[in-house]
């Protein structure tokens, strides 16, 4: 289990930008993704994007000054209460599994005042999904998420 102290929760600014790409770079060319298209001015450019959406909140978790967890999302008015859409989240592989993930999701949660619904996008059958089941997130047997490939 981690030991809560060595970790800080704080808000995401411009100036972690370049350690959360080699972060993200890191977690999507390994495996279950491995990815091995993706280029650095283009995760620069969506990371840029994704702090200048209106209602942005992002979190970075960091061990003395180094980020080992990244959470990037946007709170949306829905119908009757706000909901925080997760963008991205991740945990470098470094840490993953002795607790890290859970702690740092729950700081997030934590931080996200009058919100009452946290919502995100995964893949079954990898580890994230079952990640975010023992974590009390449920599946949606409603909802549908489609994508259709133009060019």
């Amino acid at each position: 289990m981690t030991n809560s102290n060595q970790y800080i929760v704080r808000a995401y600014t411009q100036n972690d930008l370049e350690q959360a790409v080699d972060l993200f770079v890191r977690n999507f060319k390994n495996p279950p993704f491995n990815y091995t298209w993706m280029k650095r001015e283009n995760i620069v450019r969506y990371f840029n994007d994704l702090l200048n959406t209106p209602m942005f909140y992002g979190f970075v978790c960091c061990v003395e000054d180094k980020i080992v967890g990244l959470c990037m999302g946007v709170v949306q008015d829905y119908l009757l209460h706000p909901s925080y859409d997760i963008k991205e989240i991740l945990i470098d592989s470094a840490v993953r599994g002795n607790g890290v993930g859970t702690f740092f999701l729950t700081e997030v949660e934590a931080s996200l005042e009058n919100v009452t619904l946290v919502t995100i996008s995964t893949q079954r059958g990898i580890p994230a999904f079952d990640f975010y089941k023992k974590n009390d997130y449920l599946v949606s047997e409603g909802t549908v998420f489609m994508a259709k490939v133009i060019n």
